[in-house]
């Protein structure tokens, strides 16, 4: 490990973070969730912390991925892929454990 200083660098990011910053904080106070409809990108890079309200909002799968009992990275996967139901899952998807 290195310790090095990477003021300038993130200091140069500072308008641009502010900027999302507020407008990230404009939608999660939004009394209605945004037509976003859900996707892979609510659970890549990680899963999002507001799943479970929009997940509310839609029909559930029969058998949702999360079914898998310690599925930990696997169904992180799957949801990052877009995989909501296991019965859409298919063969071959070279995901391991």
């Amino acid at each position: 490990m290195v310790e090095s200083d990477i003021t300038d660098e993130v200091s140069a990011h500072a308008p641009e973070t502010a900027e999302h910053r507020l407008e990230f904080q404009r939608v999660m106070h939004q009394p209605v969730i945004p037509a976003v409809p859900m996707g892979g990108h609510c659970a890549d890079p990680h899963p999002c912390p507001y799943l479970d309200r929009c997940a509310a909002e839609v029909a559930q799968p029969e058998y949702p991925v999360s079914l898998l009992s310690r599925g930990g990275v696997v169904v992180e996967r799957l949801l990052a892929d877009g995989y909501w139901d296991l019965r859409d899952v298919t063969e071959g998807l070279g995901i391991d454990a």
